[in-house]
């Protein structure tokens, strides 16, 4: 019942053969990735490197265009259970480099019909 109920996870120290070999811990791992700040000051070719080409990029809106200096990752849906939401990280970039990295939840979009 615990498992159900609660979002307790086993958090595991970032390493970046388990980030792109085995997506479903990303989840557990992205709190040591972000507390360590192990990603800032990266270069965009060294964040490929670690985490593999981004999944998708931001979009800018005043550009109409997506934005090749805002990354974005999935981590998974946070264990538990009733969660609607994936969990997601945003890297943004700035002359090359990362400034920063922020969590942020989007809605699970779900197939099947109503």
């Amino acid at each position: 019942m615990i498992n159900i109920f609660s979002n307790y996870h086993h958090q595991k120290y970032f390493s970046s053969e388990l980030w792109k070999e085995k997506p479903s811990l990303r989840y557990e791992l992205a709190d040591d990735m972000l507390d360590s700040e192990i990603l800032i000051g990266m270069t965009k070719h060294d964040v490929e490197v670690q985490l593999g080409t981004y999944e998708w990029l931001s979009w800018d809106d005043e550009k109409k265009a997506h934005d090749h200096n805002r990354w974005n990752y999935s981590l998974g849906i946070e264990p538990g259970a009733f969660n609607t939401e994936k969990e997601c990280i945003e890297i943004v970039f700035k002359n090359d480099n990362v400034v920063s990295i922020t969590p942020y939840k989007e809605a699970i979009k779900f197939d099947a019909e109503d």
